[in-house]
C-alpha cells in the first residue's frame, strides 16, 4: 500500500548541525525517485530556506547543504524537535519546539523572509500574530500569550517530566538548560556521577549552545531506577569533596 506522508517530526540528536535524515517513507516521493540530490524548501516563521536533499549510499534521504544555515538561523539546539509538514513539490512548513514542548520564540525583527517574497497566507498570518505587542510592549505569541521565561529563578535544581524520548532503549537523554548548567558549573563535556534512589552510575554530560544533556549512560539510570513516562526527575548538582561535580536525582512517581 502506498503511503502519503504529510507530517513527521525529528528530535535533534548529536550530529544534527550538518545534516538530518528523512523518514524512510520519503524514499518513495515521486520527485525523489531516481535522483541523487534535489532542492527542497523549508518554510518557517522567519522565512524560506533552500536545502538540498541527498541520497546516501544506503539509499536513505538526508537534508544536507543548506540545513546547517537553517539550524544556525533558528538557534536550534540539542533536545529541540522539529515538525515538518510536506505541502508538495518538496516544500515543507516547519514548526520548531524546545525540550519543554513549547514553540520556540524569535525576536519580532527576525521574522522576515530570507530568500523570496512570502506570499503564503498562512505563514504571513502567523508572522502578523507573532509581531503583535501587548499594551506593555511585551512580545506576545499567537493567541496573545506573553512570552514566558521557562527557567526557574532557583537554579539549584531542575524538574523534568519524563517523556517518551527520555526513556528510549537507545538514544535516550535528559535535557538540561543552559542557564541551569552555567549556574552549577556544568560548562564542558565530561563523565558525571549521577545518583538516584536505587543507586548511581556514570553518565556523559554533553554541552550544547542552548540546551545540554545527559546522554550515554542515561539508559542505565532509567533501568536502575525504573523510570516511566510521567515521572518527574528533580536534578540537583553538587560539588564533591574531591572537587568534581556530581548530580543527585530525586524521583516523584506518576500516580
Amino acid at each position: 500500500m502506498e503511503v502519503s506522508l504529510q507530517r513527521f517530526f525529528k528530535v535533534l540528536m548529536p550530529g544534527f548541525h550538518t545534516k538530518i535524515m528523512l523518514p524512510p517513507v520519503m524514499d518513495n516521493e515521486e520527485l525523489l525517485v531516481g535522483e541523487e540530490a534535489r532542492e527542497s524548501e523549508l518554510i518557517s516563521r522567519k522565512g524560506r530556506w533552500k536545502v538540498i536533499i541527498k541520497k546516501s549510499c544506503e539509499g536513505r534521504l538526508w537534508f544536507t547543504d543548506g540545513w546547517g544555515e537553517f539550524v544556525r538561523q533558528h538557534d536550534l539546539a540539542l533536545g529541540d524537535f522539529v515538525v515538518f509538514k510536506h505541502i508538495g513539490a518538496l516544500r515543507f512548513k516547519v514548526t520548531l519546539f524546545d525540550p519543554t514542548c513549547c514553540e520556540k520564540d524569535f525576536p519580532a525583527g527576525d521574522l522576515q523572509p530570507q530568500t523570496t517574497t512570502d506570499d503564503d497566507e498562512e505563514v504571513q498570518g502567523q508572522k502578523r500574530n507573532d509581531q503583535k505587542l501587548n499594551n506593555s510592549g511585551v512580545l506576545t505569541r499567537k493567541r496573545g500569550r506573553p512570552t514566558e521565561n521557562k527557567i526557574s529563578l532557583d537554579q539549584s535544581q531542575l524538574s523534568v517530566v519524563m517523556k517518551s524520548y527520555n526513556l528510549r532503549t537507545t538514544g535516550s537523554y535528559l535535557p538540561l538548560y543552559r542557564d541551569f548548567c552555567q549556574a552549577n558549573g556544568l560548562n564542558e563535556n565530561k563523565r558525571i556521577r549521577v545518583k538516584g534512589p536505587s543507586g548511581e552510575c556514570q553518565v556523559n554530560f554533553l554541552r550544547g549552545n542552548r540546551c545540554s544533556c545527559l546522554c550515554k549512560g542515561w539508559d542505565q539510570f532509567i533501568v536502575m531506577n525504573k523510570l516511566k513516562i510521567g515521572d518527574t526527575c528533580v536534578v540537583k548538582p553538587r560539588n564533591t569533596s574531591l572537587g568534581y561535580t556530581a548530580i543527585d536525582i530525586d524521583i516523584h512517581r506518576v500516580t
